[in-house]
């Protein structure tokens, strides 16, 4: 009866309306009042009173995120079922410089799915977390992918030849080191991060690229160490040793260098785990044995940039002493430490007169290389 009263309108009088505002701000209206009372125990109160600021123009980033989840609470309270709402509207962003949301009409731009596992495993949020923050934002109306999705999305991850790995007495490897490239490589390309790297001569300026890696060049010795003709097509790939963790072991990490940040770990592929303590040169024989193959038919091969074949540029990568590892290097307390160069400690007497007499590396003309 009460609401088919005002809806026809008999509460018309001033202290009718005045009546109406009280339920409005008790019942209806979602919101706080102006002025808060508080009554304490010894009997006095003390009155809270809201005072407007006002709001700068341009504020920083964590500023202007707080302005957006503020503005996208109230859409959600106001119209949740409305998805035309102008983006300056739904957006404060747009009005603060800060980074502006894509309309939820649009879903260019938006992360895919397997986008979207990657950033819930690097934010740590569960499947469940993920499903309540979806159900809030709008879900599939901003382009948030449901949990079957993620799990769909989850599995062609786990497919993926960067996540095949083979254990054995030497420890666990990843099962095609080049398929693993490759899928970081068609991946950049794609969303067109992928980085061209060159090569420097002895003025440093970039040797311009004007060789095409074709079959008929794997066979060349500089291709098959790993060290191309300056003016050929190449990709930049790294080879490194880090040890440490708990329990201690060895890790072999490949990394692209023709990316944004390519020391990030989550821009590197774990190719292979050798249970040992220390990078010692025998423990790591096996491992290396293993993964020497397929480094050999990476660089046979070449990597597919934008469906043109390049050769690949091997760089060692490590600290100094799993770079002596590796090479066979007797450590920086050799007479010759530089893995560079040929200098040697500073010679005594007894060593000057047989470096005068027999000559030493130095003397040595003629191309070396590393395998």
């Amino acid at each position: 009866m009460f609401l088919e009263a005002l809806q026809a309108g008999r509460f018309d009088n001033a202290e009718d309306k005045e009546i109406l505002g009280r339920i409005a701000s008790a019942v209806l209206l979602r919101g706080s009042p102006d002025v808060l009372r508080l009554t304490r125990s010894n009997g006095t109160a003390a009155f809270y009173t809201r005072r407007v600021s006002p709001r700068k123009v341009s504020v920083k980033k964590s500023q202007a995120n707080k302005r957006r989840a503020a503005a996208r609470k109230e859409l959600l309270v106001t119209c949740p079922s409305n998805t035309s709402v102008p983006v300056a509207a739904a957006d404060p962003g747009m009005r603060t410089g800060g980074p502006s949301r894509v309309p939820s009409g649009s879903l260019s731009g938006l992360p895919s799915a397997e986008e979207q596992v990657r950033l819930l495993e690097s934010a740590g949020l569960s499947h469940p977390v993920f499903a309540l923050i979806r159900r809030v934002f709008g879900g599939s109306r901003v382009g948030m992918a449901s949990v079957a999705q993620l799990h769909q999305a989850r599995k062609r991850l786990a497919a993926m030849p960067a996540k095949q790995i083979k254990v054995d007495s030497a420890g666990a490897h990843i099962a095609s080191l080049s398929l693993a490239l490759q899928e970081r490589v068609s991946a950049l390309c794609e969303s067109g991060r992928f980085v061209e790297r060159h090569v420097y001569d002895e003025n440093y300026r970039p040797v311009t690229k004007t060789i095409i890696f074709t079959e008929a060049d794997a066979n060349e010795p500089g291709v098959q160490s790993g060290r191309p003709p300056p003016n050929m097509n190449n990709v930049h790939v790294t080879l490194g040793l880090d040890k440490g963790g708990n329990p201690a072991s060895v890790k072999i990490v490949v990394g692209l260098i023709n990316q944004a940040r390519p020391n990030n770990p989550n821009n590197t592929i774990l190719s292979a785990v050798c249970p040992c303590e220390k990078d010692q040169y025998d423990d790591l024989d096996s491992m290396l044995k293993t993964l020497a193959p397929q480094i050999t038919a990476l660089l046979a091969g070449g990597l597919l940039v934008d469906g043109e074949k390049r050769a690949v540029r091997l760089f060692l990568t490590g600290d100094y002493a799993a770079l002596c590892t590796v090479l066979g290097h007797k450590g920086p307390s050799a007479t010759m430490p530089c893995l560079i160069c040929l200098s040697t400690w500073s010679p005594s007497r007894k060593h000057y007169a047989l470096e005068a007499k027999y000559m030493t590396l130095q003397d040595v003309a003629g191309p070396r290389t590393l395998r």
